[in-house]
């Protein structure tokens, strides 16, 4: 089963076996919902989906022009790609044939007054070198796997880029994964030995949330590339693959009547967040409250400095949620 973009919650029970658990031990509710709000450039992936006896939850947060987004989208076997040994390089083997199959179609179509897109949107995905070079999505994803006869569950986690993961056990953060974006020296260090790092520039390039009412600038960087293209995260889909397509890999080992929660986000939530102040609701908030939340946060006022401002940008917010609990 796979939902792109819903509310709708997946919800089923492990009952207790007597010939593996005694009679105390309790049934476990496993709930697996996402959620999406496009607020702004309208390029998140929600994807839930069971293949086999595997639970699997993943965003896509795409950048640039929407290439990539679109040839996700448009895949109507996206589940295919998460059952290979490897989905990061499948989807990007998708991304290349259909950016070629693109370029065929688009040299018999020009834009016409009439054709119901504007001609900026046209230029915007036009299949051109330029538009490719900068077109990509960040893919981060949990494969839930459950063993009735060892009382495990193991959640294989990996990710390219910037879209947060956490996972939460017995109600305490045992995971809170590493962005692989131009803040982190280790990832620097990997461009440069992959020979494709130009320079690195600072600036500011967002907001941090400092409490329930306050935010200041954040200062962070960008990577260019030495294909003169800049980015704030090091890893990505598309981009013809100047940033390395390997994923960053952990698995986490627990008993199978553990309280587990997997949260996966788009960074447009993961911004909205301080984990000094909003702990509790990620531990007792679905994808949908979560995205909300977000999303309420994006269009607040705020006091930045001495003045009340409000936002005149926002982030698209999505989130995955895998939670087995108590029923």
């Amino acid at each position: 089963m796979i939902r792109f973009f819903t509310e709708k919650i997946k919800i089923h029970f492990i009952i207790s076996n007597m010939t593996e658990f005694s009679s105390e031990n309790p049934t476990m509710l496993i709930q697996m919902d996402t959620h999406v709000e496009q607020i702004g450039a309208g390029q998140d992936i929600a994807l839930s989906m069971t293949i086999d006896d595997t639970d699997i939850i993943a965003i896509l947060d795409g950048h640039g022009p929407d290439i990539v987004t679109d040839i996700i989208r448009e895949e109507k076997n996206i589940e295919n790609h998460f059952k290979q040994q490897d989905p990061a390089v499948s989807l990007q083997q998708l991304i290349e044939s259909k950016i070629a199959e693109k370029k065929q179609q688009q040299a018999k179509i020009f834009w016409k007054y009439n054709c119901g897109i504007s001609y900026k949107q046209y230029l915007k995905n036009q299949i051109n070198d330029k538009n490719i070079r900068c077109s990509g999505s960040t893919l981060s994803f949990a494969k839930i796997k459950r063993n009735m006869e060892i009382n495990r569950t193991q959640i294989h986690l990996e990710w390219l880029g910037d879209s947060p993961i956490m996972v939460f056990i017995n109600g305490e953060l045992v995971f809170n994964a590493i962005m692989h974006h131009s803040t982190n020296q280790s990832e620097c260090d990997r461009l440069r030995a992959l020979g494709v790092l130009k320079s690195i520039k600072e600036g500011y390039y967002g907001l941090e949330i400092v409490d329930e009412n306050t935010i200041e600038k954040k200062i962070g960087k960008y990577v260019y590339f030495t294909n003169n293209e800049g980015l704030a995260c090091t890893r990505s889909l598309g981009h013809n693959r100047i940033t390395g397509i390997e994923t960053q890999k952990v698995v986490i080992d627990c008993s199978i009547e553990d309280e587990i929660k997997v949260i996966i986000s788009s960074d447009g939530v993961g911004d909205m967040l301080n984990l000094n102040y909003d702990m509790e609701r990620l531990k007792t908030f679905n994808a949908y409250e979560i995205v909300k939340f977000a999303e309420q946060r994006w269009k607040q006022p705020w006091i930045y400095g001495k003045t009340q401002i409000e936002m005149d940008k926002y982030d698209d917010c999505s989130c995955c949620v895998w939670w087995q609990k108590k029923a």
